[in-house]
């Protein structure tokens, strides 16, 4: 593999919608290796046994698609590792009051539904670069 094909690190992608995951790993597979959860217990079960750098998640995940406490049980897992992942949160444009309580439990950023690959990238790359930077 050479240098300008070897990837920057691996994503976590967590959502129960199979078309954001889909759009998700499109838009960043050209420069990450590309992990998919659709819940926390799948996600926490990828933490645990990969090499992750950036685990970017929706906020309501199942069993309790209704509330975001999955989601901010899986900022905890991730962020309580001995060297923290870098987290970035998938949020609808009507609740940047739960994306700002995200961040409150350490997530590194937030997007807004819908997803702009540009934005997705260039926020991940962000979140990447600091990651290298904490260990």
């Amino acid at each position: 593999m050479t240098e300008q094909t070897r990837v920057k690190g691996t994503i976590l992608v967590v959502d129960d919608d199979d078309a954001v995951r889909s759009g998700l790993y499109w838009a960043l597979t050209s420069d990450y290796q590309v992990l998919q959860a659709s819940s926390r217990e799948d996600a926490t079960a990828f933490i645990n046994s990969e090499e992750i750098d950036v685990v970017v998640s929706d906020l309501h995940l199942p069993p309790h698609i209704e509330d975001i406490s999955e989601g901010l049980a899986l900022i905890d897992v991730a962020r309580g590792r001995d060297h923290p992942l870098q987290v970035v949160v998938i949020t609808g444009s009507d609740s940047k009051r739960a994306a700002l309580e995200a961040v409150k439990h350490g997530a590194y950023g937030f997007f807004e539904k819908p997803l702009d690959s540009d934005e997705v990238l260039h926020i991940v790359n962000q979140a990447a670069r600091m990651r290298r930077l904490e260990i």
